[in-house]
């Protein structure tokens, strides 16, 4: 299969993610009056996130079967040319780091149950700020996770007022 087909498939699976998702949430919106606040409610976060996520969805899957289309079109009139070395080192360079992230994730779920939010989160922003980008500065890297787990605290913590899980230690 052509990597556009993938990328089809893989919008249609979030997209019937957010469907089922979203049915759920708006359809189960009981809540014990102690999560109720006057402002925002718990599950509004993440009505809107799944909304939001299957508007961009739907804008992408256009793009998509646009692309495919004009793929289509131009590959009955020319051949694609043979890709070079450097296109296929960083085709590699992508995949490596695409498989780094996704082990992160695992490692970031795992250490949150162990460390708690706070302790697990910025290590892995940190250590995704040192795979991503080409050039790698620590002090960037730090400064970026300090921020993103100070926002998610303000957010979620204060504004949301959700509690997240004690860790088990």
């Amino acid at each position: 299969m052509k990597k556009k087909t993938y990328e089809l498939i893989v919008i249609l699976l979030f997209l019937a993610f957010c469907g089922v998702m979203l049915s759920e949430g708006l359809t189960k919106n009981i809540l014990p009056p102690i999560f109720v606040s006057e402002f925002v409610k718990p599950y509004d976060f993440p009505n809107v996130a799944l909304i939001v996520i299957a508007v961009l969805c739907v804008f992408l899957l256009i793009k998509t079967i646009v692309d495919i289309t004009k793929e289509k079109k131009q590959a009955s009139a020319v051949k694609a040319p043979e890709k070079t070395e450097e296109e296929k080192a960083i085709e590699k360079t992508n995949l490596l780091k695409s498989r780094l992230t996704l082990g992160l994730i695992i490692v970031h779920v795992i250490l949150w149950k162990f460390l708690g939010f706070f302790i697990a989160t910025p290590l892995f922003v940190f250590a995704e700020c040192m795979i991503l980008p080409k050039k790698r500065s620590w002090w960037k890297a730090l400064l970026c996770a300090a921020a993103t787990t100070i926002i998610c605290y303000v957010v979620f913590t204060l504004l949301f007022k959700i509690r997240f899980p004690n860790p088990l230690f």
